[in-house]
């Protein structure tokens, strides 16, 4: 089938934009890595790719405790991160920016928990298959879980822009 991208000289922001439902419907099936925006002491932004986790409705990253980004949201508990997917051809690109307050988590429990999912999530993208416990078991020492608490999203999906034809 072809399809034509539509314009009409207005703004199609509102067009774009994703549901709740499609916001968590991209968290649960997209991307297994997003960009995470943290301030670094002067003042600057400090990304750095890192794996994703959506659990119970909510965005979880994990770092390594002395990273630069659990450094910084140590000092300023609020973060940036950005998943996206289709970024080689605009009528497919899609994704979502979030922003908000977070906490980190160090108690083994809620690091095991993250990481298991992160693993899982991995295992079933590239094999299908399930993560060796004692494999994610070694992967929680040292690090930290990062919740994302009520973030607020922008979104776009400009697949919603093509006209069947």
């Amino acid at each position: 089938m072809d399809t034509q991208r539509t314009y009409d000289g207005r703004n199609r922001r509102a067009d774009v934009k994703m549901t709740p439902a499609e916001i968590s419907e991209f968290l649960s099936t997209g991307p297994d890595v997003m960009a995470l925006g943290t301030i670094n002491g002067d003042g600057s932004i400090h990304l750095a790719t890192v794996s994703v986790a959506f659990v119970d409705g909510v965005i979880w990253t994990k770092s390594k405790a002395r990273a630069q980004k659990a450094v910084n949201l140590r000092r300023h508990p609020f973060a940036s991160c950005m998943l996206s997917e289709g970024d080689d051809d605009y009528e497919t690109m899609h994704g979502l920016y979030a922003r908000g307050p977070v906490t980190i988590f160090d108690d083994h429990d809620t690091v095991l928990r993250v990481t298991n999912y992160i693993a899982s999530r991995y295992e079933m993208h590239r094999s299908g298959g399930v993560p060796d416990p004692a494999a994610v078991e070694r992967l929680t020492t040292g690090y930290v879980a990062i919740r994302f608490d009520d973030p607020t999203f922008v979104t776009w999906d400009h697949r919603k822009l093509l006209d069947p034809r």
